[in-house]
């Protein structure tokens, strides 16, 4: 079920519970990005953590 608020948003994130977030669309207050491969985002790189 799609979230309809930021602190819906984070409730779920807090809670390790990415899979509540699919069908959100993307709006003002939610931009998705993908990894590539379905590999996470390597934070400890500069390239990385980037924006």
């Amino acid at each position: 079920m799609p979230v309809s608020s930021r602190s819906e948003l984070i409730t779920y994130l807090a809670q390790q519970q990415p899979e509540e977030l699919l069908g959100t669309p993307e709006c003002d207050w939610i931009d998705f990005k993908s990894a590539g491969h379905g590999a996470p985002y390597d934070l400890s790189s500069a390239r990385g953590s980037s924006n």
